[in-house]
C-alpha cells in the first residue's frame, strides 16, 4: 500500500515538479491534495495535477518524483511553475 500524502509531502511533490520544468506553467491540484491544502482532510491517497500547459519535461518526472519521495528529502525550487489549488 503507499504511504498517504500529507501537507508537507505534497508541497515537496509540488516543488519537485517545478524543479523538472523548463518553462514557466501552473499546476492545478484537485481532489484529495485540495481538500489537504485547504486543512480539510489530513492527508490523501494520491495527488491529482492539470498543468497548463503540459510539459514533456514535468510529465516524464512525475515517476522519479514518486520514487524520490520516498527515498529521501527534496529541497527544490517551485518556480518557474506556480501550483494553484483548483
Amino acid at each position: 500500500m503507499r504511504e498517504a500524502a500529507d501537507e508537507k509531502r505534497i508541497r515537496r511533490f509540488i516543488q519537485s515538479l517545478g524543479a523538472a520544468a523548463l518553462d514557466e506553467g501552473v499546476c492545478y491540484l484537485t481532489g484529495g491534495a485540495t481538500a489537504v491544502l485547504l486543512g480539510w482532510r489530513s492527508a490523501t491517497i494520491d495527488v491529482d495535477i492539470a498543468l497548463e500547459p503540459e510539459q514533456d519535461e514535468v510529465l516524464r518526472a512525475v515517476p522519479t518524483i514518486a520514487v524520490d519521495q520516498r527515498r529521501a528529502r527534496f529541497a527544490g525550487r517551485l518556480h518557474p511553475v506556480t501550483a494553484s489549488v483548483a
